[in-house]
Parts: C-alpha cells; structure tokens; sequence
C-alpha cells in the first residue's frame, strides 16, 4: 500500500532552465522550439514567461549578463537554477496581469 508522501518542493516551486540549458545546448532548442510551436498554436493565449525572463535581466550585474548572453533566465530573478525569487514571481505577475489586461480578459 502507498502512502501519501510530503513533497520535498515548496508548494510555490516552478522549474526553469538551468545553465545546462543555455543557448546551444539541446535542451535549449527543445525548449525553444516547444514555446516557438505553442506561440504558434496558441497566439491569443501564449506568454513566452522563459523569453521574458532572459530579457529581464540587470545590465549592473556581470552574472545576469552571462545568463542573458547564455538565454537562461537571470541569476537576479532566481533563488537557485531551478526556482524563481520574489522578484521573478513579480516580474510573470506583472506581465500575466498586463497580457490579460491588453487582451480584455
């Protein structure tokens, strides 16, 4: 019989790319490839949350400038290389509430 078992990861865990999965790796063309084929699939109803990431970076900070030129998102906006920090969920908030926003959802 099975039991159920707490999860190890915070109920609020999401996974992102790692350094493993930066720009010219497999994964990194598997994951942009996914996201390149549900933005077409999906247009009115897709956020590229991975694309918006990378691009949130901070220019002052030479580690979020090698993540951005690897395309992973910033060290800034994560509390390792899986989860994002306060800053990171703020920055998906924003835009998830600003997509809704312009498409009068």
């Amino acid at each position: 019989m099975y039991r159920a078992r707490r999860s190890p990861c915070p109920r609020k865990a999401r996974f992102l790319p790692t350094r493993s999965e930066g720009n010219g790796t497999q994964t990194h063309a598997q994951i942009t490839q996914l996201n390149a084929d549900l933005a077409a699939l999906y247009p009115d109803h897709f956020i590229d949350v991975r694309a918006l990431l990378v691009a949130g970076y901070d220019r002052s900070s030479p580690q979020d400038v090698l993540d951005h030129a690897n395309d992973v998102p910033p060290s800034s906006l994560r509390n390792d290389d899986q989860h994002l920090n306060e800053a990171g969920y703020a920055r998906v908030a924003e835009s998830v509430a600003a997509t809704i926003r312009t498409r009068g959802w």
